[in-house]
């Protein structure tokens, strides 16, 4: 599809100004960046959205057509996996830590 879901670490990144984004914040923000469009970045206004808000701003400013059901769906398929990838990656740094003190 046309749609892509990006997050950044910004204590490690840099941030474009036009995000206008405190530097080393650790609060959640999200913003559309319509294609080829960056500089142009809408920010969703408020905090801690549900996902059924979020996708209904992203909807609002999409230029793609798509379901927000199907698209639900799929979020609940990707943050399953999501989860037991994390657990493999801790998995592996802590025997990656083990290994180091022996």
């Amino acid at each position: 599809s046309g749609v892509k879901v990006c997050r950044i670490n910004t204590a490690q990144n840099y941030v474009p100004a036009y995000f206008d984004r405190e530097r080393y914040s650790d609060k959640s923000e999200f913003y559309y960046v319509p294609p080829g469009g960056f500089g142009k970045v809408i920010k969703y206004p408020g905090s801690n959205p549900t996902q059924k808000k979020l996708l209904k701003f992203f909807r609002k400013h999409s230029t793609v057509e798509w379901s927000s059901k199907e698209v639900l769906e799929v979020a609940k398929d990707v943050g399953e996996e999501k989860v037991a990838r994390a657990k493999v990656e801790e998995d592996d740094q802590k025997r990656s830590k083990e290994q180091r003190q022996e």
